[in-house]
C-alpha cells in the first residue's frame, strides 16, 4: 500500500515528462531554426513588432545571451519538476535533491549528444553545465516551496 501511485506522483510526473519533452524538441531543431527562434523570442521580449523582425537587424540581439538564459530557465523547471516527482517517491529525505538534480544533469548530458546528430547543432560540456546549474537551482526553489508549505501548514 505504501508504495501506491497517487494523483500528484501523476501531475508531477506528467510535469517532468513535459518538460524534458519540450526541451527535446528544441534540440531537435536544426541550428539556422533554433537561432530564429531565439532571436523572434528576444524581439518579442524587447518589443520590437513583427513587420521589423525582417526588415532589420538590431545589434542588441547579437550580445544578448537569450539562447543560454533559455537553457538555464528549462533546466530550471525540469529540476523543480524532477524535485517534486522525486519528493513524492522517495522516503529519505537527504537523498530527494540529489536525486532530482541527478535526472536533470544526466538528461542535459543526453541533451548534448543528440545534439552532435542534428544539423547545425553541436553538443557542449558549457551547456550541461549551466543546465546542471539551473536544475540545482529549481530543486532549490521547490524545496523551498515545500518547506514554507509544510511551515505554514503547522502555523
Amino acid at each position: 500500500m505504501k508504495n501506491q501511485w497517487k494523483k500528484a506522483d501523476w501531475i508531477w510526473l506528467g510535469a517532468m515528462l513535459l518538460v524534458m519533452a519540450g526541451i527535446f524538441l528544441f534540440s531537435s531543431q536544426p541550428g539556422d531554426a533554433s537561432s530564429q527562434v531565439s532571436s523572434g523570442f528576444l524581439r518579442f521580449l524587447l518589443g520590437i513588432p513583427p513587420v521589423r523582425w525582417v526588415l532589420e537587424e538590431t545589434p542588441v540581439l547579437d550580445i544578448l545571451p537569450i539562447r543560454k538564459w533559455g537553457h538555464f530557465t528549462i533546466y530550471l523547471a525540469l529540476g523543480f519538476a524532477s524535485f517534486g516527482w522525486v519528493r513524492r517517491r522517495t522516503g529519505k529525505r537527504w537523498l530527494r535533491p540529489a536525486l532530482a538534480w541527478g535526472i536533470g544533469t544526466l538528461y542535459a548530458c543526453s541533451d548534448e549528444f543528440h545534439q552532435l546528430f542534428v544539423p547545425g547543432r553541436s553538443g557542449q560540456w558549457s551547456d550541461v553545465l549551466l543546465d546542471s546549474l539551473g536544475c540545482a537551482v529549481g530543486v532549490l526553489l521547490c524545496t523551498l516551496v515545500f518547506l514554507l508549505v509544510r511551515r505554514k501548514e503547522t502555523l
